[in-house]
């Protein structure tokens, strides 16, 4: 079980924008960017990265909900079996994005009960000036895989599309999600980032 979080990790960083590289944005999945700014080749430290973007988006929106993952993002999630990505802009690596991937399983279940496994896509977030350039797809595509790459047979990755957040639900829908019969606030992926199962899609703060 542990070998297989870790094969995650063969899901890409991707990369947008123009040739300009003050105008680049730039994915990374959250263990690349700490490793990157423990080796001082960014400044960036990703729990601030993460906390940054998070905060603004959730200000705007009137969410107060899971301060634990703003708090200690690699305790709440990433010891849990969870996942981080980052969009930064630029040589200096200013955080526009993010968004994590949080894994549950009932309390007293094992590593090996895999089918009472959860996965949960929380904190979609794009900074203000970043927004309908295409982060928020890129931070969603590289989430997918790797839910692909880390789910096991009949695990489900969950989330809520509240009914008022009407442009987010237009943009999972363009990405190939559909409305479930039944749950108002869900949508659900089946597409071929889902080879062990359904999607079930994300609660964003923005696409």
């Amino acid at each position: 079980p542990q070998g297989r979080q870790r094969a995650a990790r063969v899901a890409e960083s991707g990369t947008l924008g123009g040739p300009r590289p003050s105008s680049r944005v730039t994915v990374w999945p959250f263990e690349d960017v700490r490793r990157k700014h423990e080796a001082d080749e960014i400044g960036s430290d990703p729990s601030s990265a993460f906390r940054e973007v998070a905060s603004a988006v959730r200000a705007e929106h009137g969410s107060v909900d899971g301060d634990e993952y703003l708090e200690d993002p690699s305790g709440a999630l990433l010891s849990q079996g969870g996942f981080i990505w980052l969009a930064a802009q630029g040589p200096e690596r200013k955080p526009v994005g993010c968004v994590a991937m949080r894994r549950r399983r009932p309390e007293g279940e094992g590593e090996g009960d895999g089918a009472s496994t959860t996965w949960e896509l929380i904190e979609l977030g794009v900074a203000k000036t970043n927004r309908r350039q295409g982060v928020g797809r890129l931070l969603v595509e590289a989430l997918l895989r790797q839910y692909e790459e880390a789910a096991g047979e009949g695990e489900t990755l969950t989330a809520e599309v509240p009914a008022a957040f009407d442009g987010a639900r237009a943009f999972f829908l363009k990405m190939g999600f559909h409305e479930e019969d039944g749950a108002a606030q869900s949508l659900v992926y089946k597409g071929r980032h889902a080879p062990r199962g359904d999607v079930r899609a994300t609660r964003p703060s923005d696409s």
